[in-house]
């Protein structure tokens, strides 16, 4: 029998299949697809009879794949997403439907939103749904389908083999996922305001290493050195935490320039005059379609707008409350001739920028670091 005849045989228990592969269970699978058990378990049958081959490892009521059950999920995923994308073009021709994007929190509020608000008046129909996932999450929700398009300061393996564009081996996952890069971000090492490192004329490295720092755990990044041992004080997964921490906790933190400077919480934060992190990538990865739904390129088109915008410096939001970030003065600025006053922000629109964006009159000095010089 020739393959395609082959495959159109057991084409109809590839649902049943792979609803109880995903979920390795059979009550489970069966409440997704709205089957019964015995009805998934007997195409499960079947099909194993057809190939001559176990597909699971049963223990229990408990399955578990085997390699050639691993190879036809991959197998039938793939060609699943294929045939809903191609309806998902035939039946809508326009961008309508759910897109479903992950970025971390920060900068889920300073590139995805305001790309969904430019879209908004053009293309009412797109709804989207924002979560926060992380890599590797990431990477098997795109490839499964769950999301759309994830925003990501750090590629995994699979994402990598993904933007080689067929130069080198590539997984299966990897071949499915398409890498934009949107461009990089500086990042900084920043204190609270009431962080005694903010009234010192100057900070190097050592005084950095001696202060505990509010840190990602070993499976994120926060892209500081790997061969610069730091103290670590607390560990948190979730960006905005480690914002907060760093603001309100007297942690210092490294942290990317456009979130500190969109940072309006509580507390402040200052950016510390000294070099140790190197401006770092952020990417923006999608699901590889034979047909791309246009919802999806068209959101991810505006994400990559703002990305550009937000490097350059947009509009002023005049709307929006002062940021509560400042850079540090240089140490040449002399102190003791600062006057107690309110920070000042620097002339960055949007309260976003990169330090080479900052003109030397908007450095503003917080009072307790003035008050800190004329101590001295």
């Amino acid at each position: 029998m020739k393959l395609s005849q082959r495959a159109t045989q057991i084409w109809n228990w590839l649902p049943a299949f792979r609803a109880v592969a995903e979920a390795e269970h059979l009550p489970t699978a069966s409440k997704e697809v709205h089957l019964s058990p015995s009805a998934l378990s007997r195409a499960v049958r079947l099909l194993e009879d057809d190939l001559g081959v176990e597909l699971f490892v049963r223990e229990g009521r408990q399955l578990e794949l085997t390699e050639a059950g691993r190879r036809l999920l991959g197998a039938s995923r793939s060609a699943m997403r294929s045939v809903e994308a191609a309806l998902d073009q035939v039946l809508s021709a326009e961008a309508t439907g759910d897109v479903r994007v992950s970025a971390p929190g920060p900068y889920c509020s300073v590139f995805v939103l305001p790309a969904l608000r430019r879209l908004r008046d053009t293309f009412p129909e797109v709804v989207p749904h924002l979560s926060s996932v992380s890599g590797n999450a990431a990477e098997r929700l795109l490839a499964e389908g769950g999301l759309d398009i994830a925003i990501v300061d750090g590629l995994t393996l699979g994402m990598r083999e993904g933007s080689s564009n067929g130069e080198g081996p590539a997984s299966s996952r990897g071949s499915q996922l398409r890498v934009t890069k949107l461009g990089e971000l500086g990042y900084s090492v920043y204190a609270g305001a009431d962080h005694p490192l903010v009234a010192e004329l100057e900070v190097t490295v050592d005084d950095v290493l001696a202060h505990p720092f509010v840190a990602a755990p070993e499976h994120l990044i926060d892209h500081w050195p790997p061969d610069l041992s730091r103290r670590i004080g607390m560990v948190v997964e979730q960006l905005h935490v480690a914002v907060q921490a760093c603001a309100l906790d007297g942690m210092l933190a490294v942290l990317p320039d456009v979130v500190a400077n969109a940072y309006r919480g509580e507390g402040e934060l200052v950016r510390l005059p000294v070099d140790i992190v190197r401006p770092q990538p952020l990417y923006a990865v999608s699901r590889r379609a034979a047909v791309e739904p246009k919802r999806i390129n068209v959101v991810l088109t505006a994400i990559v707008q703002t990305f550009a915008d937000v490097s350059r410096g947009g509009p002023r939001r005049s709307s929006l409350p002062p940021p509560r970030s400042t850079l540090r003065p240089p140490p040449i600025f002399d102190r003791s001739l600062a006057s107690p006053r309110a920070p000042t922000t620097f002339g960055v629109p949007g309260g976003f920028g990169t330090e080479g964006s900052v003109p030397p009159s908007s450095y503003s000095v917080p009072p307790r670091a003035a008050d800190a010089g004329k101590r001295r």
